[in-house]
């Protein structure tokens, strides 16, 4: 266990506060929210068909409205709740509602205009889609909730309140411990329209109307495009003040710096346009302080996740699970007792550099202007009673971050990831070849031949990176001295395609010895394909090479067993191969008789029906292999279609094998079974005793049927003898010989 020291953790404390300092004077030009008021523009409402709707609307046509709402709902998973004490309100659908006024269009255009540049958003091209219609009664209320994001690329919402007299229902919006509070009711009771805008991530709750009705629009803002990157010379003198903090701390780095965001974000929609307010420039300024002071960054979620009890009681939820979003959460409830607990990085960024897929988290070591898991989750799941389990309660909280870590120091974090993820990184500088360091260039050599293993089949990971470095490598002694023990092993993980790319590199010569032992290796999939790559070959020129591995293929069949056990895609694969290259070496008579015979020297019925029959009859062309190997199959099937079962002429049977612990009852069993005359066995016994022999009969597939008489007590068990073993027999007598009939119609 390492114990930092108490000078250690001052500076590491120093450097958060000193960051937090230089982050908390990037600000953009917007704000969380934003809240207008406009001159009317008559919309020219129209809703399931109800028409002549004046403003202000009147409580007699809002009485006709409500006819169609149906009450205010929240999510639930794939379903819906409704409880009056989290949210009373009526709604109405967007497909229910028309406004028909083409001036609305535009009124909505110019709302979009003031809400992009009063947001922080003035490089986005933002849209309003409307969702809702919403009506608040006298007594209607709407508990501290959250908006998930609806659909793609949502990142708020946009109320809208309809002239409609009425008091009270004000909406509160909160975020980063700052509130405001918007009261449509003086706006709209003098015949004006106001709105307000928000992040979907805002807290906000709407107090009980006390009179009237509140009416209003519901939109969901969407981002239509990206945004513009922050010109270079924006906050210039913050990123050389991060970045001379992050160069005085690089040589006390062993885990990643976590610099946290203000917002939080689902996972389906995280990118650099959907960064919200003061989020971006402050993402924009680290990153570029981070490449100025020779550190690797990455966007990703911090994850908190709390698992608990409610905090009072639920039994009105009913039973069952669900995730609760959209139109509000889990209702009034808070976490109780938290069972259990854990901080990760689960989601990261599409964009930029790859990442660090397993990095510890430590909360006491994140650089964060916040306390974590204060605010609304991000996601909430509930589950109610189920037996005699209690409910739990689930929360997750996303919180955007930046992690940043010296470039120095990547191979020491690199060394305990994944295969996959190390190959991940391995592609990234393939793809930046011309530009990466001489350093850079050393750490993916030491990750070859310190960090892959030689076991075969390595993680079963892609490992075409690797070959695509080999190629940027240029350099035929490292692959034959260093690489070939990891081409080898990773063989069948490297396509088709990208062998292709490697022998266009370099000499055929490089890759005999790989090749040998692959097509010796006794391994089905390898020799699958090591074919195939063959045959990509033999199509680009390399006929010389590949007609030479052809030539052996007898001599590497015999270390396979080819009847044996792997999928019979790939021996069908396997088949289909060679006799292709049966095309090739069609007059060499040796070559033919050596690989037929390989092939049919153990036949069994599996092998000729579902790989045989599917390949050759399948084949649209025939050469003296294929000829052979039809000629060899069709004799095993007529000797065993002259086979044919024949009806039993008495009742003796087998029990093939039956084991019961009741030595008296077998023996029962077997004198009867062996009896050529008796058909039926009848044995009253209790329930457990019954079933213990069903349950053993029916595994040992004997020929008998089984009945319960339902008579008297106990029960009697009843066991008649069939014909179920001639039955399968002949069935497949009549396959083998309808499967013959075909083979032989074959020109």
């Amino acid at each position: 266990m390492v114990v930092k020291s108490s000078l250690a953790i001052y500076f590491m404390e120093n450097f958060k506060q000193l960051v937090l300092n230089i982050l908390n004077t990037i600000t953009s030009s917007g704000s969380f929210m934003v809240n207008k008021t406009k001159p009317f523009v008559f919309p020219d409402l129209a809703v399931n068909g109800m028409e002549g709707i004046g403003f202000p609307i009147s409580p007699s046509q809002i009485k006709e409205m409500m006819q169609v709402a149906h009450r205010a709902s929240f999510g639930k998973g794939q379903e819906t709740v409704l409880d009056t004490t989290v949210r009373s309100a009526w709604e109405i659908d967007a497909n229910n509602i028309e406004l028909r006024n083409k001036d609305w269009s535009v009124f909505i255009d110019n709302i979009l205009e003031e809400i992009a540049p009063a947001l922080g958003l003035q490089d986005q091209s933002v849209s309003a889609h409307l969702y809702k219609l919403l009506i608040y009664e006298k007594g209607d209320f709407f508990l501290k909730h959250k908006d998930s994001e609806k659909e793609p690329k949502m990142f708020g919402t946009l109320i809208i309140g309809l002239p409609a007299i009425h008091t009270g229902g004000e909406l509160t919006i909160s975020f980063g411990g700052k509130s405001n509070v918007v009261s449509f009711s003086e706006a709209t009771n003098t015949f004006q329209i106001p709105y307000v805008a928000f992040y979907a991530d805002c807290d906000h709750e709407i107090t009980s109307v006390t009179s009237g009705y509140r009416v209003c629009l519901v939109y969901n803002l969407v981002q239509n495009s990206g945004a513009k990157i922050i010109n270079n010379n924006s906050f210039f003198s913050y990123k050389q003040e991060i970045a001379s903090l992050l160069d005085s701390e690089r040589n006390k780095v062993t885990v990643p710096k976590i610099v946290l965001l203000g917002h939080q974000y689902t996972p389906s929609n995280f990118t650099m346009e959907s960064l919200k307010l003061n989020d971006k420039p402050k993402a924009e300024v680290l990153m570029e302080a981070a490449e100025m002071a020779g550190y690797y960054c990455k966007l990703g979620l911090v994850t908190s996740y709390q698992i608990g009890e409610p905090d009072q009681d639920l039994h009105s939820y009913g039973y069952g699970r669900g995730r609760y979003h959209d139109d509000g959460d889990y209702g009034s409830q808070e976490m109780g007792e938290i069972h259990d607990e854990y901080l990760r990085i689960e989601h990261w960024m599409d964009e930029g550099i790859p990442p660090l897929l397993d990095i510890a988290v430590n909360e006491s070591e994140l650089i964060a202007a916040f306390k974590l898991n204060e605010n609304e989750p991000t996601e909430t799941e509930f589950e109610g009673y189920t037996g005699n389990a209690g409910m739990t309660l689930e929360y997750w909280y996303h919180y955007g971050a930046l992690i940043l870590w010296p470039k120095e120091q990547h191979y020491n974090l690199l060394v305990d990831q994944s295969t996959s993820n190390k190959l991940e990184w391995i592609q990234y500088f393939n793809q930046r070849w011309e530009k990466i360091t001489a350093e850079e260039r050393v750490m993916l050599l030491r990750i070859i031949e310190e960090d892959f293993g030689l076991e075969s089949g390595y993680s079963r990971s892609n490992f075409d990176a690797f070959a695509e470095l080999l190629i940027n490598l240029d350099d035929e002694q490292y692959l034959m001295e260093k690489a070939t023990p990891l081409l080898t092993v990773n063989f069948c993980y490297i396509t088709v395609e990208c062998w292709k790319k490697l022998f266009e590199k370099y000499q055929v010569h490089a890759f005999v010895n790989i090749f040998s032992a692959v097509a010796q290796s006794g391994d089905h999939k390898a020799l699958d394909h090591y074919l195939r790559v063959l045959r990509c070959l033999d199509r680009d020129g390399y006929t010389l090479y590949v007609n030479s591995q052809i030539r052996s293929l007898p001599v590497y069949l015999n270390e396979y067993d080819l009847m044996g056990n792997t999928r019979v895609e790939v021996k069908r694969a396997i088949l289909e191969s060679i006799l292709v290259f049966g095309e090739q070496l069609s007059e060499n008579q040796d070559w033919i008789q050596q690989i037929g015979l390989a092939f049919t020297k153990n036949l069994t019925r599996d092998y000729v029906h579902q790989v045989f029959a599917e390949v050759l009859l399948g084949m649209g062309s025939s050469n003296n292999l294929t000829a052979f190997l039809l000629e060899r199959v069709k004799l095993y099937l007529i000797e065993r279609v002259e086979s044919k079962p024949l009806i039993p002429d008495n009742w003796i049977r087998s029990l093939n094998g039956l084991v019961l612990s009741d030595k008296r009852l077998l023996f029962e069993l077997e004198v009867f079974m062996k009896s050529p005359t008796e058909t039926l066995f009848d044995y009253k016994q209790i329930l457990a005793k019954r079933n213990e022999l069903e349950n053993a009969l029916i595994y040992q597939k004997v020929d008998l049927d089984m009945e319960t008489i339902r008579k008297g007590s106990p029960h009697t068990f009843r066991l008649t003898k069939n014909l179920a073993t001639y039955e399968r027999e002949l069935m497949r007598w009549k396959n083998d010989r309808d499967l013959l009939i075909r083979l032989q119609a074959l020109v």
